[in-house]
């Protein structure tokens, strides 16, 4: 995907918070602990970044292993590999987050609602993420801080937001095909002018 769109793949990871999400990633279709799920997904980004990067892999891990495989190709445009995502909130997840990725992406939508949703919840994982990041010696002048479109995307929403940490919108758009282009032209309209 990174070939055919000429570098413009985000790669984004989480550890599955449905049994059917992480069944079909999970060797035998176990549905694992959150703990032991973080641990897989963690292992499971540092052998496709070599893999990304390097040629004639080994890898030796818990979960997964390769004895000099030659390398994924076609490799990506980006070097040394496409920027690396995870969506996740829970304590465990931010800081690993904080410590193997390159940025956040904030589910505000669903179960998580409640959690996330509300910007003093947003604030307060950015904040949390930006800790663990000084403790693990992460640069993070170029960590991503996303939000998805749970978010009432309001000017004065985003600029709250953006005050909040975040840097990135994720907007979706919902309904009939109709209704959706009817939504892709007013958020064009009255939100993307007033950020350029």
């Amino acid at each position: 995907m990174d070939q055919l769109s000429n570098g413009r793949v985000i790669a984004g990871f989480g550890a599955g918070w449905s049994p059917l999400e992480f069944m079909t990633f999970a060797p035998g279709g176990i549905y694992d602990f959150p703990r032991e799920r973080l641990a897989k997904t963690t292992e499971a980004l540092r052998l496709m970044i070599k893999l990304w990067s390097q040629e004639n892999v080994t890898f030796r891990g818990k979960y997964f292993w390769v004895m000099d495989v030659a390398a994924m190709l076609p490799r990506p445009v980006q070097k040394p590999h496409p920027p690396v995502w995870y969506g996740g909130t829970r304590p465990n997840t931010l800081e690993n987050t904080a410590k193997y990725y390159d940025g956040w992406y904030c589910p505000t939508h669903g179960a998580l609602a409640k959690e996330v949703g509300a910007l003093g919840g947003y604030e307060a994982k950015v904040k949390k993420i930006k800790e663990h990041a000084k403790k693990h010696n992460r640069d993070m002048s170029k960590f991503t801080f996303a939000v998805a479109d749970g978010v009432q995307l309001s000017r004065d929403n985003i600029e709250k937001y953006v005050a909040a940490g975040c840097n990135y919108f994720i907007r979706g758009f919902r309904g009939k095909l109709e209704e959706q282009l009817d939504q892709m032209r007013d958020f064009a309209k009255d939100i993307i002018p007033s950020f350029q």
